[in-house]
């Protein structure tokens, strides 16, 4: 059930590794060879059983104060648990600082029938350390009720499960529950279900636990209880605030958030002929037989605040649904409202509720969005997960493309988390995903811009984003080597499409910006011939550009340069607002916001990597699938009204841009030198940092004729046969 890990050999030549980090400012390496695994899991670690028969179960019960009455009968009932298949089960006694002598007494004379017993002083917040990969905690407080005889053949049937799951759903599950404490309407929504028509007793997938009553993974554990001290320890306010009446409650508290922010599960018993009261499993051998005829992607799931989530199957007919039911102008045909909203036949089981309210203007919606996540942007710093990544996608209404972008990239081994943007606010969006072990989420900004393509978000877990466009197919070969890349050079943004500009000396002594579009290949005589040298390009486009989730924030909520100003409001609105008023220049901003917080203007931030495939461009597809920066804007835009060339636009971003800058910092834009060029020999890929010019186009256009008649690759979203989890990075220099 593991992810196969990526061995990045990376072999570098000392001499000109430090003679190129003079002469530019790329943050190698400074070992001649360095291994490192690339994307083993950090967070999606399920079990690493062959079977379940090679596990061992440690219970640890936590001792607290109080009477020990409870205390007992738990531990008559843990005596009675059935373990037909011997499973070794361990019992350790968790004693607190105000655990009382009565239990204290009862821990240190207790005698175990079924494995070794141990009486240890852990604190609440790390009761049960594992000390294999195979050895997993069935956590229980002391005044748990009785646990069901079965306990162990239920644990054993579900993990028989997630062992020969093929679906990757159990990737991420951290745990399994021994107690029917799910919501009311969680258990009434999943029995309503079709598949629990035909299995009455299927279990849940639920995005909530507390610390007792679940048996925990050892991996999980390990990452949760790590990062829970990682964030403790570097910010003690915070604790302060999280912190319930009790360290226990503080737990429960973090685990809760830790499950949500990173699209995380419990598995949860749900016998629907058994009343939901804590720790019980049926004890006929029927209802737990049934539990078997049922497969681990069949399973509801439900998030932390008890919604249905959607799995594969259901996301396609969502968006099926969509297109049968829309017209051109991507309204619904049988609607008879005025508005043209979809307010009839809408299947509300896979959908969220249509935005129908008043928008909000672009300024107070970045305001809320940042108030809401100001609290949480360290602690994401801290939680944030360096081996896989987010892809970010922003769409209007090439709906059909970006469903089989998801399907496709959910593939990836190193994709977790998929953010979609829903820009139509006329079309009601998809709830939440899960395709194997990539969640996918839905956000339905209350305000039309292109700057939401940026917006922060609390439950992207992973250090590096992925920002492409809804039209854009890229090679899951080439994920990975951008992914690699980046990791090197985190501060830059990674990608695949560069682009150029000039810096003119004008009469007035000042420089003017202006945006040139490089035409690759053989120029002829009658062709202008001052453009940039292809290697000299400073923007990264947003077609496919990698770059730190934090940026995120600093481009919605405003940044600080390397002297510690921050970035006056009026200049931040000025940027932001001339996005959304010409609905265009948002990757300039990107680009230039970097350049002055990380770098002061001393080298672009953009870092260009040839793919191994070409990058497959649908953007050329029909009216009905227009692009943002095509999409109708507001009535009150003058832009939308009479727009400019596209070249004389974004020179003007780019000019825009330079004058913010210019108050935070004495250097301009500028122009990168460098770039990486990939190839590929059978599974070893070989990177090269490079001042070689390139000369062929890497994007492929998919709406084409030749694309049509070729049946190019680049094209086709099932064609991943040339696509292997593990590649052998070599020369990385």
């Amino acid at each position: 059930m593991t992810f196969l890990l990526i061995l990045l050999q990376c072999q570098f030549d000392i001499a000109r590794t430090m003679k190129l980090s003079e002469e530019h400012d790329l943050q190698f390496w400074p070992s001649p060879r360095l291994s490192i695994v690339s994307s083993s899991p950090s967070y999606l670690f399920p079990t690493q059983l062959k079977s379940p028969r090679d596990m061992s179960i440690t219970i640890v019960i936590l001792l607290n104060d109080g009477k020990s009455d409870d205390l007992k009968l738990l531990l008559n009932s843990l005596m009675n648990i059935n373990n037909p298949n011997k499973i070794r089960v361990n019992l350790q006694f968790s004693i607190n600082k105000v655990a009382s002598k009565d239990k204290i007494q009862i821990a240190n004379t207790f005698v175990w029938p079924h494995g070794a017993s141990k009486v240890t002083k852990n604190s609440v917040d790390n009761p049960w350390n594992p000390t294999t990969k195979n050895e997993y905690g069935l956590v229980l407080q002391d005044d748990s009720s009785a646990v069901s005889p079965n306990c162990i053949i239920w644990l054993e049937t579900i993990l028989n499960k997630i062992v020969s799951d093929d679906s990757k759903t159990s990737d991420r599950i951290i745990g399994i529950s021994v107690a029917l404490s799910l919501a009311p309407n969680v258990v009434a929504t999943a029995n309503s279900l079709p598949v629990a028509k035909n299995n009455k007793n299927i279990p849940v997938l639920y995005q909530a636990a507390a610390m007792s009553g679940v048996l925990y993974f050892p991996d999980s554990w390990r990452v949760l209880n790590d990062k829970k001290q990682e964030l403790n320890s570097f910010d003690r306010n915070r604790k302060n605030n999280i912190r319930g009446a009790n360290e226990l409650e503080s737990l429960d508290r973090f685990i809760l958030e830790f499950m949500s922010k990173n699209g995380l599960f419990v598995v949860y018993p749900n016998f629907q002929h058994v009343a939901a009261s804590t720790h019980v499993i049926p004890s006929d051998a029927d209802a737990l037989q049934s539990v078997t005829s049922a497969q681990l992607e069949e399973f509801p799931i439900f998030d932390a605040k008890n919604n249905p989530i959607l799995g594969r199957n259901q996301l396609i007919d969502a968006i099926n649904w969509i297109e049968s039911s829309a017209d051109d102008g991507m309204n619904a045909k049988k609607d008879s409202s005025s508005d043209g909203m979809w307010v009839s036949s809408l299947n509300v089981s896979f959908f969220q509720q249509p935005v129908i309210s008043q928008q909000l203007a672009s300024k107070q919606y970045r305001e809320n969005v940042c108030n809401a996540f100001s609290k949480l942007h360290e602690s994401n710093r801290i939680l944030a997960d360096p081996r896989h990544i987010t892809i970010m996608i922003s769409t209007m209404h090439r709906f059909p493309i970006v469903l089989q972008q998801i399907l496709y990239y959910s593939k990836s081994p190193i994709v977790s988390t998929i953010i979609v943007t829903w820009h139509n606010m006329r079309v009601p969006a998809p709830k939440t995903v899960v395709i194997g072990k990539t969640i996918v989420y839905f956000v339905v900004p209350t305000s039309d811009s292109l700057n939401n393509r940026f917006l922060p978000d609390d439950r992207i877990n992973t250090a590096a984003v992925l920002i492409i466009d809804d039209d854009m197919k890229v090679h899951l070969d080439d994920l990975q080597v951008l992914h690699a890349v980046w990791s090197r050079h985190s501060n830059h943004i990674v990608g695949f499409s560069p682009r150029w500009f000039k810096a003119l000396k004008t009469l007035i002594p000042r420089l003017e910006y202006t945006y040139n579009k490089f035409k690759l290949g053989p120029k002829t005589n009658d062709e202008v011939t001052n453009y940039n040298n292809p290697t000299e390009y400073g923007i990264m486009l947003t077609k496919v550009m990698m770059m730190r989730n934090s940026y995120l924030y600093e481009y919605t909520c405003g940044w600080m340069n390397r002297n510690n100003e921050k970035i006056a409001e009026n200049d931040h609105s000025k940027l932001l607002d001339s996005v959304t008023e010409m609905r265009n220049c948002e990757d300039i901003f990107m680009n230039g916001i970097i350049a002055n917080n990380v770098f002061g203007s001393t080298e672009s931030p953009a870092l260009f990597v040839s793919p191994l495939h070409n990058v497959g461009d649908f953007g050329t597809s029909g009216s009905k699938f227009k692009a943002l920066h095509l999409a109708k804007a507001s009535s009150t835009s003058t832009t939308a009204a009479k727009p400019k060339p596209w070249l004389d636009l974004r020179s003007e971003c780019l000019n825009t841009m330079d004058s913010v800058i210019r108050k935070y910092s004495k250097n301009r834009l500028q122009l990168q030198t460098y770039l990486f060029l990939s190839s590929q020999n059978s599974n070893r890929i070989n990177l090269e940092l490079s001042r070689k010019s390139y000369d062929k186009y890497f994007t492929f256009n998919c709406d084409s004729e030749k694309a049509k008649a070729l049946n190019d690759p680049s094209c086709a979203w099932s064609d991943d046969r040339n696509f292997t989890n593990q590649i052998l990075l070599t020369n990385f220099a």
